[in-house]
């Protein structure tokens, strides 16, 4: 998870806790994906930050899309692994850029090995 303000949001982005306004009101619920009409509301709203899904977050969602083959089953089990192991640190920032680090360079060498 990864918070940003409103003015850096961009359209493709999914939220990864539900938005409130001022009086506790749900507005956007968690997964919602923004579009830049939503973004245009949030800041007529004045809501100023936003707590987003980062690329690892995302990885479940993809791999319901991804084709049923044994490289793909192999990069979901090395994803899956990464992210049982970094669990516990959904909140802490440096853990979360060394998940993304992690996975990436795991995922490219299973590649490279191909």
């Amino acid at each position: 998870m990864k918070i940003i303000t409103v003015d850096e949001a961009r359209e493709g982005l999914i939220l990864a806790r539900p938005v409130e306004d001022r009086m506790g009101r749900t507005l956007l619920r968690k997964g919602e994906v923004l579009t830049s009409a939503i973004i245009d509301r949030l800041e007529s709203f004045g809501i100023q930050n936003l707590s987003i899904q980062t690329e690892i977050e995302s990885v479940p969602s993809l791999v319901a899309e991804a084709p049923d083959t044994p490289d793909t089953k192999r990069s979901v089990r090395i994803a899956t692994e990464i992210e049982t192991r970094f669990r516990h640190h959904s909140d802490n920032p440096r853990m979360q850029l060394l998940k993304m680090a992690a996975l990436s360079s795991l995922l490219q060498k299973d590649k490279n090995s191909r």
